[in-house]
């Protein structure tokens, strides 16, 4: 089964590739298939995501170390330069995650099919009795900041129905 590993970097000002015109969005690569923009919309922080999504033997055949967050910093760090520019090199910070031992992800993130949230995102928002749900698959934008602000929303619908007498 493949393993999701998540390498991300957060750069100390607002997002360069923004600057220069790129949308911080990459596929294509073997070694690194995904990067994603999940710098917040407003505010000086630039985040990268990249996505790697293989055994330890698919890791290894792009050189990296599936038991090293070194070697996955490298392969990353060296596809993020293939993608974007020399800058993608030296991040502020940089975080490897491997999705397998979160006990909250259990593996992977969500695989919500094409237009599901289109098509049933309200129903997925609405609560039902006293239930509030929340995660990335129920906010307006996706992964992290998807997660992060319909955790904000569920939190804020509880408080006011706590509140009513």
């Amino acid at each position: 089964m493949d393993r999701p590993i998540r390498g991300g970097q957060r750069g100390d000002r607002q997002p360069w590739w923004r600057e220069d015109g790129l949308a911080g969005v990459a596929s294509g690569l073997a070694s690194i298939p995904l990067v994603l923009d999940l710098s917040p919309t407003e505010g000086d922080e630039g985040i990268l995501c990249a996505l790697f999504f293989g055994s330890g033997p698919a890791l290894a055949r792009y050189g990296g170390d599936p038991s090293s967050d070194e070697a996955t910093r490298a392969l990353t760090l060296e596809a993020l330069e293939t993608y974007f520019e020399p800058k993608a090199r030296a991040p502020k910070e940089f975080y490897v995650r491997n999705w397998e031992d979160d006990p909250w992800s259990r593996g992977c993130g969500s695989q919500v099919p094409t237009c599901t949230l289109s098509s049933v995102g309200a129903t997925l928002r609405r609560p039902i009795g006293r239930i509030v749900f929340a995660g990335a698959e129920t906010g307006t934008t996706d992964f992290m900041e998807g997660a992060v602000t319909s955790g904000q929303r569920a939190a804020r619908r509880r408080t006011r129905a706590a509140r009513r007498p």
